[in-house]
């Protein structure tokens, strides 16, 4: 059995372009080789795409991006945004599959929605917390620090537990067998 935990595709960069098309194609060709695969005879059991929102990379730290929303790393809060290429894995899920060639082109007239309306919400939040950010930069290094070991900590707790979580549910599974 094969179950495939993280397929993905970065952003080498600190991108707030959220019409993502390459990851839209990048995820159909390697689905439809998955599929492919599995009509050959390959156990293929599961699939998920790595990864739900951008993180903290161990190589990269945030400046490489994988996921299917925007988060906001500059903002306390961490706004996310969605990506154009959620609309296309929200199908992919729906239908358990390919839609048909209309469903895509509703999907990608309403991806270009989401993410011009997301590009905009972005700009002016950029732009709003700009003059915020290079204050706090300057006269609080401290508080700065400690925010950059939390997110550096919580996230990686929060993969260790998972990790750990699906070596038990294989273990499980495995006995099952």
């Amino acid at each position: 059995m094969i179950y495939i935990t993280e397929n993905g595709v970065s952003e080498k960069m600190m991108c707030t372009e959220l019409c993502d098309d390459w990851r839209t194609l990048y995820y159909k060709a390697y689905i439809n080789e998955m599929l492919k695969a599995i009509r050959d005879g390959v156990n293929v059991k599961g699939y998920t795409a790595w990864s739900l929102l951008d993180k903290f990379e161990w190589d990269e730290g945030y400046s490489e991006r994988f996921g299917l929303y925007y988060v906001d790393f500059r903002n306390k809060n961490k706004p996310r945004y969605p990506k154009a290429s959620v609309q296309f894995y929200k199908h992919i899920i729906k239908s358990n599959g390919f839609p048909n060639q209309r469903e895509v082109e509703n999907w990608k007239r309403k991806a270009t929605e989401t993410c011009s309306t997301s590009n905009q919400l972005l700009a002016a939040e950029e732009q709003r917390n700009t003059a915020a950010n290079i204050l706090r930069l300057i006269h609080d290094p401290l508080t700065i620090h400690m925010e950059m070991v939390t997110e550096v900590v919580v996230p990686t707790v929060c993969t260790l537990c998972i990790l750990i979580s699906a070596v038990f549910l294989m273990f499980l599974l495995r006995k099952r067998n």
